[in-house]
């Protein structure tokens, strides 16, 4: 498991290589994660930082320590590389924060202007290593990797599984962007079962990959791209494909399309896969209940049928990192409605939580009965996109309201 006080794997990556550059990269790497993100955290994507944390993080105090040298203006003599670096985390930084400041998002464009000096892998390392629950983040990446190499399989070969294959979901959606949909429509099985997808991801991480680029395709249009991933010879690719869909649909839409409709919106309508819907919504029902996950259950418990299972699996999965730091909170966490409702529950914690950190995955389910550990264990094992899990009828057929 990740030692929390400790400098991270990624980030002894990033540190390993020529010796003249070890001490430089490392000092960059505080800097950044002790000065310049002091507002992120495990989940800074996950919902917008205050106004006053950015303005903090957008001026920090000067450090304390000597031998850290102020970012904005490196020391000459310093190796080249090292400098690209420099630049690479003062530039990213700040323009993110007047990103979210102006409320738009504009990632992509430094990850292409440090792409050359730095290159996909480098990048990778410090994403990896400031953001413990690194996905979204590398999306932009993957993305700008893509538009440079304009090769599918060079691509995938800088961004592998890394950033738990954020940074591949990110190639996917760059690579079919200027297609219509009829053209992805004809292209999925073909795409999925090639040799440069299967030789790093499961079939469906590669459905979920193009569900990003289907909803981004159909202008953002939700019933149309799921009908699009529905041309999927199987429910399961065509589950995962729509989770891709939402996952798209919630990085991108502005929060005013959803203020003053219901707490559900868009997951309480007639689409198929209600839990690829909540998957992401439920973390916004959170926020919008203040945290209080008692409150998000009886929300759940309101509903019927398949939107219930959804929402109780939305639940599991926008309480993830509260069961990493305490492991023993799965149990009451997930502990409301009916087995089936807890059993989608438990995966949304565990099946993501695992592919961070299958340690502290294992440790919340040892703290489980035998009934809940069992469903919790193999979860734990198999991760996200099992093509077979028992489960599998509760996510794709539809139970009525």
């Amino acid at each position: 498991a990740r030692n929390e006080g400790s400098v991270s794997q990624p980030m002894a990556r990033l540190v390993q290589g020529k010796v003249s550059r070890r001490n430089f990269l490392l000092r960059a790497a505080l800097v950044a994660c002790c000065v310049i993100l002091p507002y992120g955290g495990a989940d800074a994507f996950d919902s917008r930082p205050q106004g006053e944390a950015l303005h903090t993080a957008a001026n920090p105090a000067p450090s304390q320590d000597p031998h850290v040298t102020d970012m904005a203006a490196p020391e000459s003599g310093k190796p080249a590389g090292v400098e690209s670096l420099l630049r690479f985390i003062r530039a990213y930084h700040a323009e993110l924060i007047r990103a979210y400041l102006a409320g738009r998002a504009s990632q992509r464009e430094i990850f292409q202007k440090h792409l050359e000096p730095l290159g996909g892998e480098v990048i990778l390392d410090y994403l990896e290593a400031i953001y413990p629950f690194c996905h979204g983040q590398a999306h932009p990446l993957g993305s700008a990797i893509y538009a440079r190499t304009k090769d599918l399989g060079a691509a995938l070969g800088i961004c592998r599984r890394r950033c738990t294959a954020g940074c591949m979901h990110g190639v996917v959606r760059e690579a079919f962007k200027d297609r219509t949909l009829e053209e992805v429509r004809g292209r999925l099985q073909e795409f999925c079962q090639g040799e440069e997808m299967l030789g790093l991801y499961k079939r469906g991480n590669c459905a979920h990959g193009l569900g990003h680029a289907i909803v981004f395709t159909a202008d953002y249009d939700l019933d149309e791209a799921v009908k699009v991933c529905a041309s999927f010879p199987d429910k399961p690719m065509d589950y995962y494909c729509a989770t891709g869909a939402y996952m798209e649909y919630f990085a991108e839409a502005e929060d005013e399309e959803a203020r003053g409709r219901s707490l559900h919106f868009p997951c309480a309508g007639e689409r198929p896969y209600p839990a690829a819907c909540y998957r992401y919504q439920a973390r916004r029902m959170l926020k919008a209940l203040s945290g209080d996950v008692e409150a998000l259950a009886k929300e759940c418990l309101a509903l019927s049928g398949s939107w219930r299972l959804g929402c109780f699996h939305g639940l599991g999965v926008a309480v993830r990192v509260r069961v990493k730091r305490n492991p023993i909170s799965l149990g009451k966490f997930c502990r409301h409605g009916s087995l089936d409702d807890q059993f989608l529950c438990i995966e949304g914690v565990i099946e993501k939580l695992a592919d961070f950190n299958e340690d502290a995955a294992l440790r919340a389910c040892a703290t489980l009965n035998e009934t809940h550990a069992q469903v919790c264990f193999s979860a734990a094992k198999e991760k996200m996109y099992r093509p077979s899990k028992p489960t599998l009828p509760l996510y794709t057929d539809l139970r009525p309201k």
